[in-house]
């Protein structure tokens, strides 16, 4: 039966010995790798050393970032997003720096910009959209509920330039990907094929509450 466990620890030998032992444990299909989340790459270097000085040899462990754990999640629900989701910060980057020419058309835009851009080079206003792109990536993950609200009304030049930007890509963003898993999963009832029989988070500290979630609606379907 599919559950969440959560073992806590200040010690990170203390979490090996933990995460070994959930390993260790059978699973219906043995050739299928335990999907492992894990903050850094070097964490995970340090985890396969681990293993094979304990257990002699083991390759049974995939270790993904967080994000990828969720994209990855993503698709397997819904296979469709792999063809039309083609969101990234670089790509927001270029829509807002498209948004940005529509808006310093309108003054009253202008004014409430932090940066005079009307006679700003090119070169200035990509690396504006570059930082706002960055802030506005943050905000996807970590303040959705704002993001929604920009969606429904603009009421400030920040809400007017993401949901041209947002329009620019076609409405596809990590909001809509969120957004898209979650009405999936609330409407499951069985077991997805495709989907990691035993799913284990080592030495994330901190996750955002939309992955909190996801996480936690994955404990119905899966380890």
């Amino acid at each position: 039966m599919a559950a969440g466990y959560l073992h806590c620890s200040d010690k990170v030998e203390t979490l090996l010995e933990w995460f070994v032992q959930v390993i260790d444990k059978p699973v219906a299909n043995p050739m299928k790798p335990i999907l492992t989340v894990v903050p850094h790459w070097t964490l995970s270097s340090w985890l396969r050393y681990q293993l094979v000085a304990r257990l002699g040899a083991h390759g049974n462990c995939r270790f993904v970032s967080p994000e990828r754990f969720v994209w990855e999640i993503a698709i397997t629900l819904v296979p469709e997003l792999a063809m039309d989701y083609r969101y990234s910060k670089g790509a927001l980057a270029l829509a807002i720096f498209k948004s940005l020419s529509t808006i310093l058309n309108d003054s009253r835009k202008v004014v409430a910009l932090p940066l005079d851009l009307q006679a700003a080079s090119p070169q200035l206003i990509h690396q504006f959209a570059r930082v706002v792109a960055d802030l506005f990536d943050q905000y996807c993950i970590y303040r959705p509920e704002m993001i929604r609200g920009w969606q429904a009304e603009s009421s400030n030049w920040q809400a007017e330039l993401w949901n041209k930007a947002a329009s620019n890509l076609l409405g596809r963003t990590p909001v809509y990907l969120w957004d898209t898993v979650k009405t999936k999963l609330e409407s499951m009832s069985d077991e997805v094929e495709g989907l990691p029989e035993r799913v284990i988070c080592f030495g994330v500290y901190m996750l955002p509450p939309i992955y909190l979630e996801l996480l936690n609606a994955l404990a119905a379907l899966t380890e």
